[in-house]
């Protein structure tokens, strides 16, 4: 369903924060060019410029704010430094958490945690990519995704010095609360690993199990438990409290390299299960290019004109932002985890849904979504009906199947 609005005479009152002009690329069509993701990242605004698709489990997308309140989507426009590319994140809150299991791909040096430096002119996002330069390490780096799995890709400088650390310790605003529990890894073999991290913050239980595929075999690797190097036994499988992190070295091929990372939030068979159906091959320009149809058609459920770009760029960023969460909560097997924190399967045709800042949201996006898709709206409904049942009360602020407790009021 699409609605029409002609804006003849259009006042709208924006506040631009971290804004530049939505670059330009053939992918885009209608809609989805005046999407600018970068809208929103400056000052306190707490959005994120990674790769995602609508409603999806997966955010991919650049840590450069670890602490303080302007770590909440784990970016900050202002901000010169990556720290990891981490595959879930919170838009818009004003409390963070989330930032589960980052990469970050470099060459060169010996520290335990690798820090990308990029300008921003090298910075561009479009609905469902991003990409960026890491200058100090010379590669060149681009994201996209499925609904849950995230895919990169990573051109480096240097052949013959090709790195990818994964940082499983990784969290954002650890400095106000928001703690890893335990860590389970697993080396299943040369071009995979899957795992489970539990951490402990906004959501009071949170568990995102993981597998991640390279393109290519690994030919070193390097781990660290709890900040030390372990390199004289090198363990298949880890479970610890520790901090957990793997530098992987991979042989010298002037070619990019690939890395497909699938999430579950119930274990890691759901991952596996996950990366399977929903991306089996390694066509990194045509997921892009998938991520970009699917939001144009989802952007499209309302057209307005207007003489002034201004405008376009505004309502269709505007537009794309009410389109991020809710998340759908579970694998395509129809498992998730509920507000019990036990393993449903989900009845034909339901979707479970996380995410609901229902203090902030009652008030436009779900009218909004009564009016541009109102089948989301009854599945939302439902969704927090069912959370009822589960847990014995309604949610107001549920974040990955945790009662928040978060502000006034019931919905």
């Amino acid at each position: 369903m699409k609605k029409t609005i002609l804006f003849f005479q259009v006042v709208l009152v924006c506040l631009l924060v971290g804004c530049k002009p939505a670059p330009n690329s053939g992918l885009l069509s209608d809609e989805i060019k005046y999407v600018d993701p970068f809208i929103g990242t400056g000052f306190h605004g707490h959005t994120f410029p990674g790769a995602t698709r609508p409603f999806a489990m997966v955010q991919v997308s650049p840590d450069t704010h670890i602490m303080g309140w302007d770590a909440s989507s784990g970016y900050h426009y202002d901000d010169r430094e990556i720290y990891g590319f981490s595959h879930t994140h919170l838009s818009g809150t004003g409390i963070g958490d989330l930032g589960d299991v980052a990469l970050l791909p470099f060459s060169g040096g010996d520290s335990i945690k690798p820090v990308g430096l990029f300008n921003k002119d090298t910075e561009k996002a479009t609905p469902g990519y991003y990409a960026v330069r890491l200058d100090n390490f010379g590669v060149n780096v681009e994201l996209t995704s499925t609904d849950k799995v995230g895919f990169h890709k990573y051109t480096y400088d240097n052949p013959k010095d090709r790195r990818v650390m994964l940082d499983l310790g990784h969290i954002l605003q650890p400095n106000w609360g928001h703690k890893l529990v335990d860590n389970s890894y697993l080396f299943v073999n040369d071009s995979t690993v899957e795992g489970t991290v539990r951490t402990q913050g906004w959501a009071h239980f949170h568990s995102v199990s993981y597998r991640i595929t390279f393109s290519e075999p690994i030919e070193t690797v390097y781990q660290y438990i709890g900040g030390k190097l372990r390199q004289d036994s090198l363990f298949l499988r880890i479970n610890t409290e520790e901090d957990l992190k793997f530098h992987y070295k991979f042989p010298e091929k002037a070619e990019p390299l690939y890395v497909k990372v699938a999430l579950s939030m119930v274990d890691t068979d759901g991952a596996e299960k996950n990366l399977e159906a929903e991306l089996p091959g390694w066509d990194f320009e045509a997921t892009r290019i998938k991520s970009a149809e699917i939001w144009n058609d989802a952007l499209n459920a309302i057209e307005i004109q207007s003489a002034d770009p201004t405008v376009m760029v505004n309502f269709y960023t505007a537009l794309y932002h009410t389109m991020i969460a809710p998340f759908a909560y579970q694998d395509v097997d129809g498992r998730y985890l509920g507000m019990d924190k036990k393993v449903h399967k989900a009845e034909p045709g339901y979707v479970n849904y996380s995410v609901f800042s229902l203090w902030d949201t009652f008030r436009a996006l779900h009218p909004l979504m009564t009016i541009i898709n109102p089948e989301l709206a009854a599945d939302w409904g439902k969704v927090l009906v069912q959370g009822y049942k589960e847990g014995g009360i309604l949610p107001k602020w549920p974040l990955a199947s945790s009662y928040t407790g978060c502000m006034v009021g019931y919905p």
